[in-house]
């Protein structure tokens, strides 16, 4: 089911609270691993952060700094 969808069959007080519901734990895991967010826009959360490996960001490449 999509979003759109999923709409139809919900009042707007339940979207939204589905929504906070939603964004509240990508906030919390963004908190948690150190993600920013960027900005949430209708159902959409954007975010961006780094995934480190073992021996640098990306595995040791050195071009990344340990």
């Amino acid at each position: 089911m999509n979003f759109t969808q999923l709409t139809e069959q919900m009042s707007p007080e339940q979207m939204v609270g589905l929504l906070n519901t939603v964004f509240s734990g990508f906030d919390e895991l963004s908190e948690k691993y150190g993600l920013e967010k960027i900005k949430t826009i209708g159902d959409a959360y954007m975010g961006w952060g780094v995934v480190a490996r073992a021996g640098g960001l990306c595995g040791g490449c050195g071009e990344h700094g340990a």
